[in-house]
Parts: C-alpha cells; structure tokens; sequence
C-alpha cells in the first residue's frame, strides 16, 4: 500500500516537530540545572559559597568529594554580630574559584566583660590581658595594707565593666602595707597620727616654653583628699630625673589646696637647662620622653602637718613638630662635634 505524497509529507513534518519539542524539554533541564548550581560553577569550575555563620565542622563536608585541604585557624575574628565558634571569614572569598587549600576562621565575642584583677602580679595580669589582646597601663602606685607589693590595687575601668578587645586597662599598683601610722604637728606643736594618705598623681606633662638656655615643662598635678576637711600640699621639692640622672630640680612655690573628699588639679613648672642635660640623657629623651619626677611636699591638715614622699613615672612629648628648637638642640648634645 502506498501513502499519497501530502500525506506523506505530513507524516514527515510531524516526526521532525516531535524531535524538536524533546530536544527543547531536555535543553530546558539542562538550563533549569545550570541554573540552580551557577552559584557554585563558573565555566566549569567550583566557586566557594559563603561559609559564614556555618559551624566549622559541617563546613568541611561541604567539600568532601574534592581533593582540598580544609584548615580551621586558631586566630578569631572579634564580632558580636555571630555566635561564638561560627566561621566569621574564610579564604577563598565567596564566589572566588576553590583552590587546593581553603581556610576558615571562627569568631569570638569583640565585647566581653573585664574580669577580677586585684590582687594579681602586674607581669601576671599583662600577660592574661594579652591573651585576650586587651592592652594594660600601669599609671601610679597606691599604698595598700591588704594587697601586697606589686599586685594591682585598682583597674579603671572597674571589674565586671563590657569592653571592647584593644581597649587600654589602666591599673595602680600596690607598694605594700603603710606600715604605722605618720606622725603629724598641730600648729600648737601637739603631735597626732595621720591614717589616711592623700593620692598624688602627675595627669600630664608636655612642654611650655624654650630659649636658647633652655625650655620649661609643665606637669599637672592631681591631689586627691580622703579628708572630711580641706587639706594643702605646699613647699614642693625633689628632682626631675632621665634615665636615673636629675637634669632639674623641683623647687617651687606651688600650693594646691583641695575641698573635702574632691580632688584639685594644679601646673608645676619645672626649668630645665641645657648645660645640665648629658648625652645619654638628651638621647632618652628623643628616643622615648620617659621621665620619673620623685621628691617630698607639706601636706597641711586640719589635724596638723608632715611631710609626703612622691614618686611618679610618665612621659612627654617635646616636640610640637619635626622643625622643634628643642628637639635640633637635643640632638645636638646627643651626638656632640668632636674638635678635629
């Protein structure tokens, strides 16, 4: 039996028509499946997804089937936005090809709560902060019948305060127990016990004029009252050394007076000459501006009146510029012309 030509021909058109809607169903799955993995797949190759917020271990099955090395790195990355332990970042980048090694780190908390330091060594309490990359201070002494010498007696800000990793820890250090109490005169000459100490402090020093004989430094002077009544630190005297080396002597007419249990803020200047700067003092101090200001003063109280011990350690900045007087004149007696 033979089919006419028409029908033939339709019989034809229809079996190519079927061919071609299979062939587009099967180019639409593909699409449909590329589409789905393009996040992970450029040109053939694996991207990596993003792994943060995923908990390190099951991260690592992600990418069992290939021959990669998986390393989870000690070193945190410090958010509050993610859970302690979760993968905080990762290398290779979201969306960067995956290559042999992949690397993650987790995270930890950038606020944490500032723990228990009283009483700790200072060597000790620097190396614990460390740990946690908290930075310590160590800005004065204070005396202290409880904790003994070279512990810490006081943290600012206090135990229990949120901090954030990097912030500064300033601490006092303990120089051990009073001993007994220090004995005064009233005005009358009648003798009496002071119990309480007041806490001097220098907040800052810096430079406040220079001559060609020399240049000035002012120190503010903090002066703390435990007194009920007013008190009066007067007839300061003592020495500024560098480098264990006095190059001025602290002798002046300063008088801080201070209201019941406040404290009062005052400028000592301090003269210092040139010709009494040596060269391994003049290099101290362009090298670090490290000082230590130690002497006496009359403390005069309602009850009478003594005399008490100072001894700060700080530093300076001399130098307002790099064109600084001061600064080319130190440098000369750091490294002095020798006659030919």
């Amino acid at each position: 039996m033979q089919y006419p030509s028409r029908l033939l021909a339709a019989s034809l058109d229809i079996s190519l028509k079927l061919s071609k809607i299979k062939a587009m169903k099967k180019i639409s799955q593909l699409v449909v499946i590329l589409g789905l993995m393009s996040p992970f797949f450029a040109f053939g190759q694996m991207l990596m997804p993003d792994l943060t917020g995923l908990n390190p271990d099951s991260a690592r099955g992600l990418f069992s089937e290939y021959k990669v090395t998986y390393e989870v790195l000690e070193d945190s990355i410090y958010v509050d936005s993610l859970d302690a332990g979760l993968i905080a970042w990762q290398f290779p980048l979201p969306g960067s090809p995956i290559e042999d090694t992949i690397k993650v780190k987790p995270a930890a908390s950038l606020t944490i709560e500032l723990p228990d330091l009283i009483g700790m060594p200072l060597m000790v309490a620097d190396e614990f902060l460390e740990t946690k990359d908290i930075i310590l201070k160590s800005v004065g002494e204070k005396r202290s019948a409880e904790i003994p010498y070279g512990c810490l007696v006081e943290t600012h800000p206090e135990a229990g305060s949120m901090i954030h990793r990097y912030d500064t820890v300033a601490v006092l250090v303990s120089i051990g127990n009073p001993g007994p109490p220090r004995s005064a005169k009233t005005s009358s000459g009648v003798k009496v016990n002071l119990y309480e100490e007041p806490e001097f402090s220098i907040t800052s020093a810096s430079l406040y004029s220079s001559d060609s004989a020399g240049f000035t430094l002012a120190f503010t002077i903090k002066l703390k009252n435990p007194y009920p009544h007013w008190i009066r630190a007067e007839k300061f005297d003592g020495k500024l050394q560098i480098d264990k080396g006095a190059i001025a002597k602290v002798d002046t007419n300063l008088v801080i007076k201070v209201k019941p249990k406040s404290f009062s803020k005052k400028r000592m200047k301090i003269r210092v000459k040139y010709s009494d700067i040596s060269s391994k003092a003049a290099k101290e101090l362009l090298a670090k501006s490290e000082y230590r200001c130690v002497g006496t003063f009359a403390l005069v109280t309602e009850l009478g009146f003594s005399r008490e011990d100072f001894d700060v350690r700080g530093n300076f900045n001399l130098f307002a510029s790099s064109k600084s007087s001061v600064k080319k004149r130190l440098q000369a007696i750091a490294n002095p012309v020798e006659d030919k």
